[in-house]
Parts: structure tokens; sequence; C-alpha cells
């Protein structure tokens, strides 16, 4: 937290009769190796549904949807695209919020399970909503259902990466978090071979070429979906195995007896002053502006990457 941060949180503090904390003197003092290992369980989960659901999944079944329903490829492409924009919008909008939120709270752990478990229910629900129904309805439950699972994708990986300082000591952070990084390769090899055997059981999905031009000759009555319904559920059920170590992980906590009606009033007098100070601090602004477009390229790169062969 920035000074004015700490002295919002020391006024609320004495209002409320909290013990006053700086946040930064209850950082992990000590980096737990077996505990680190727990931690990572989550990045490998997470990069299991960026892989799987996000790049595999859900692009060919919305863009095979919409065609079926009479629309032509191009017009698909402009509203999966405007879905996925209006998802990484809400979370660019709402995010330092929740994150202020956690943070006053103490309890980082906490919101990425709370967000986790959003994901996964509606990554799952994906499948019994496209199985019937017309088509108009299955896109439109589908694309739903998706733009809440990667708002809660990506709030689960912000909150995740917001705990570093509660799970290793100041010096051995960078190593812990390109040590994590370099172990989700694991979820984006099980996110293709989940897809390989699904595929292999259900049959192959009518294949979706990324140039759009290339898809204009698809027709309606050619259409087939094979495995591509059921890599939400059982991508669901592999997310909560693979994760499952992650709840056993311990970080240090703030302690804190702010109520939420007060965390929510601090959370906003946070945000206020230090988006004043980013907007003041020409090196800052800079460094939000190229990380938002930096990671919109990355996520769109992501959404519409194919399996080439």
């Amino acid at each position: 937290m920035a000074d004015k941060d700490i002295y919002a949180y020391a006024q609320l503090a004495k209002k409320t009769g909290d013990e006053i904390i700086d946040p930064t003197s209850i950082e992990a003092k000590r980096t737990g190796k077996f505990n680190v290992f727990l931690w990572f369980s989550y990045d490998a989960a997470d990069t299991y549904f960026s892989q799987l659901i996000i790049s595999l999944a859900f692009t060919p079944l919305a863009l095979l949807l919409g065609i079926q329903m009479g629309w032509s490829y191009t017009f698909t492409f402009v509203i999966v695209s405007l879905f996925m924009a209006l998802s990484n919008l809400l979370i660019a909008a709402l995010g330092p919020i929740m994150g202020s939120i956690s943070d006053i709270a103490g309890k980082r752990k906490g919101a990425v399970i709370i967000v986790a478990s959003i994901m996964v229910a509606s990554t799952a629900a994906v499948t019994p909503f496209v199985s019937f129904g017309s088509p108009m309805f299955k896109f439109w439950m589908a694309t739903i259902l998706f733009v809440i699972a990667n708002f809660c994708y990506q709030a689960g990986r912000m909150f995740y990466d917001a705990q570093i300082p509660f799970i290793a000591k100041t010096e051995q952070r960078s190593f812990t978090q390109a040590l994590g990084g370099s172990l989700s390769f694991i979820g984006s090899v099980l996110g293709v071979v989940t897809s390989m055997v699904l595929v292999a059981l259900f049959g192959k999905p009518t294949h979706i070429d990324t140039a759009i031009w290339a898809n204009e000759s698809i027709k309606p009555e050619d259409i087939e979906y094979g495995g591509l319904q059921w890599m939400f559920l059982i991508g669901a059920i592999v997310i909560v195995i693979m994760a499952l170590p992650y709840l056993f992980h311990k970080e240090v906590e703030t302690p804190s007896k702010v109520t939420l009606k007060d965390n929510f009033k601090q959370s906003r007098q946070i945000f206020r002053t230090t988006g004043k100070e980013i907007l003041r601090d020409r090196n800052s602004l800079l460094f939000f502006l190229g990380w938002f477009f930096i990671t919109d390229a990355a996520n769109t790169a992501i959404l519409y990457m194919t399996v080439t062969i």
C-alpha cells in the first residue's frame, strides 16, 4: 500500500477501534517450499482453463453456433469478440476495487476460492445448456456463462498474484513467481491432452480457421460439434482436481475488524486516491497503459489461437 493508503486505513481503524497495523509488517518472513508448491497448483489450474476453455472450446463452439443460427461467420466473429471485450472491460473497471476490498479484509486466498468456484460452476454449466434447445438459446447461454467464467478467471488471477508478499519473503519473491510461471505449462499440456481425448471419444468438430475469409463457405447443416460441448464439464472437473492442493496452502492474513460497509467505503477512498496518484505520475500512467494494451493483445491471441497441424 502507498503511504496515503496506510493513512486512510489508520483513520478508519481509529474510527472503528480496530488495531492500526502497517500491512507491510506482516508480510511473509520465510518461504515454505511445500507451501509454495501447494500455492502453485492454482497457477497450473487457471492456465488449464485458459488453454482448454478459452482457446480450444469456447471460441469454436460459439462460432459454430452462430453459423448454425444463420449468421455469417464474420458477424458471429464480431459478436464473440464484443463479448470477450466486455468481459475484459468489466475486470479492468471492477478489478481495482475488488483487489482493494480483499486487501483491506486481509484474505486474498478466500477471494481466489470464491471467484474460482464461480468460474468452475459457470464453465460446467455450459455443457448442459448447449445440449438442448435452439441454436440461439445455446449461443446466448454459452456466451453469457463464458463472460462470467472469464471475468472470474481474470479476477482469480489478480487475487492469486496479490498473494506473493504473503507467501514468500521479499528476496525470494521474483524467483518464486518465475518458478510458478515455469510450472504452469503443465496446465497448457493437460488442456491440449484433454481436447485430444474428448475429440477421440466424441468425434472431431467442424474445423474453424482463424482466417475469417476461410470460413464463409461453412453450411449450417454440415456442422458437427463432436467433443466440444463436453470440454466444459470435463474441464471444470479437471480444474477442481488440479486446484485441490491450493486449498491447503497458508498465507499470512491481515488481522482486521473492519465491517463490510466500512470496507467498501475505504476501498472507494483508496481507489480514488491511488487513481489520482497514477494520473499525476507519468511513469505510472505509461506503465498501466502499456500493461493494459499488452495484456489485451495477449488475451486476444489466447481467445483466437487454434492448434496448427
